[in-house]
């Protein structure tokens, strides 16, 4: 999205949900956070999902209004933990072949 012309454009007033997962890094114009705040400022009924580079964008991002804020290192680190947890009650070879297999799927649709 490089301009919320854009957004108007793609009907974002009848969504029911925005999600933005990409980066800030990635983006040309509008951050996560001037987005979430163009929809909030239209008092759209849209639940908004963003997503921050740090636990302090995310902060405000929540402080604004975002329904959601995807911060990666610390889903990245809940999963890793999740993991950990699920390989310590059974055996990592079974999570190994799973991780494998949506792997391959993944593959297989591109």
């Amino acid at each position: 999205i490089s301009q919320f012309d854009s957004l108007e454009e793609a009907g974002v007033d009848d969504a029911k949900i925005v999600v933005s997962t990409v980066s800030d890094d990635f983006l040309r114009g509008p951050d996560n956070f001037s987005l979430l705040k163009y929809l909030k400022s239209r008092n759209t009924k849209a639940k908004v999902i963003v997503h921050a580079n740090s636990a302090e964008d995310a902060g405000r991002m929540y402080d604004a209004g975002a329904d959601y804020v995807i911060l990666p290192s610390t889903l990245s680190a809940q999963h890793v933990a999740q993991i950990i947890e699920a390989g310590q009650e059974t055996d990592f070879d079974s999570i190994r072949r799973a991780a494998l297999a949506r792997l391959k799927q993944q593959k297989d649709e591109v």
